[in-house]
C-alpha cells in the first residue's frame, strides 16, 4: 500500500490546479473519498488502516464487531455504526465502492428501533431516485416506515434476497441486510449532506439522546412502572414494544426514519464538512 501512495508524486503535476483530494484518491486505491481531517494524514484512521493494518486498531472502540463482509464497527451507546460510511439523517447508510456505485441500507439504530423487519419494498432496477427523499418501505410491528435515497442517481441492483430474508437488515444490517445500490448522479454534493467519519458519533449521541427524550416523554405518566431510565442513572429502555401503544411507537420511529415526515431528511450544517 506505502507504493500505492507513493505514486502521488508522479501525478502532482496533473492535480496541482485541481482541488485537494484525498491522497489515495489520488494514488488510485479508492475512487471517493471526503475528508473530514482537513487532509492531515497522519491523524487519518484510514490513511493508518491503508499503511498499518495494526495501527488502525487505535480507531477501534473498545466493544467493536464486524460485518459479514469484515467492515468493522464501533459500538455508540449499544447501537453500531461504521466510521467509514456515509449516514444520512434519516438512518440510511452508503458506502462508495468500485467506479463510484453507492451501496445503501438501514443503519443499526433505524433497524434497533424498527425491530423486526417483516417486509421490505425496494425501487425496481432503473428507477430514478432522490437524495432524502422516499423510495424504499419497511413493515414493522407497528406499520410501516418510508425511507429515504442516501443519493441520487439510478437503482442498478436490488438485495432480492430480502424478498424472503427482510429480517437479514435486523441481523446484518451493514452486510447482507443491504438494500439496493446506486448509480449516482451529483454524488460530491450528495455527500457533503451526509455525516461522515468523527461526525456520525456524535450524531449518534444527538439521534440516542433525542429518543431517550421522546421515551420520556411518553411514558412519564408510567414513571412507576418503566422505573429509572438512561437519564435518571437507570437501566436503558431496550424494549420499547411492552411500553408503547403501536400508534405511539410508530409516531416514534417515523419521527427518526421516515423520509416522508417534514424535516426528516434535512441535513445539519456540519454534515460531512
Amino acid at each position: 500500500m506505502r507504493e500505492a501512495a507513493n505514486r502521488l508524486d508522479d501525478r502532482q503535476s496533473s492535480t496541482a490546479n485541481s482541488p485537494v483530494k484525498c491522497v489515495w484518491m489520488v494514488a488510485g486505491v479508492v475512487n471517493y473519498k471526503l475528508c473530514d481531517r482537513e487532509f492531515d494524514c497522519d491523524r487519518c484512521p484510514f490513511d493508518r488502516a491503508f499503511r498499518d493494518k495494526s495501527r488502525a486498531h487505535a480507531y477501534k472502540s473498545d466493544r467493536q464487531s464486524t460485518t459479514s463482509e469484515g467492515l468493522e464497527l464501533a459500538d455508540m451507546q449499544g447501537y453500531e455504526a461504521a466510521p467509514m460510511l456515509f449516514y444520512h439523517p434519516a438512518h440510511v447508510w452508503a458506502r462508495i465502492e468500485d467506479k463510484g456505485v453507492v451501496r445503501a441500507g438501514l443503519d443499526d439504530f433505524g433497524q434497533k428501533l424498527a425491530g423486526r423487519i417483516y417486509s421490505v419494498h425496494a425501487p425496481k432496477a432503473g428507477t430514478t431516485v432522490s437524495r432524502g427523499e422516499p423510495c424504499w418501505r419497511v413493515t414493522h410491528h407497528a406499520g410501516e416506515a418510508a425511507l429515504a435515497s442516501p443519493v441520487s442517481g439510478t437503482i442498478q441492483i436490488v438485495n432480492s434476497n430480502l424478498a424472503q430474508h427482510p429480517s437479514l437488515i435486523n441481523r446484518d444490517p451493514y452486510g447482507d441486510g443491504w438494500a439496493f445500490t446506486i448509480q449516482p448522479s451529483g454524488l460530491e454534493q450528495c455527500l457533503a449532506g451526509l455525516y461522515y467519519g468523527r461526525k456520525v458519533e456524535r450524531w449518534y449521541e444527538r439521534d440516542i439522546d433525542r429518543l431517550y427524550q421522546a421515551m420520556n416523554g411518553l411514558l412519564i405518566g408510567s414513571a412507576r412502572a418503566v422505573g429509572a431510565t438512561m437519564q435518571d442513572g437507570g437501566s436503558r429502555v431496550t424494549d420499547f414494544t411492552s411500553l408503547l401503544t403501536a400508534d405511539q411507537m410508530r409516531h416514534v420511529i417515523d419521527s427518526f426514519l421516515s423520509a416522508a415526515v417534514e424535516g426528516a431528511a434535512a441535513p445539519a450544517t456540519d454534515h460531512g464538512r
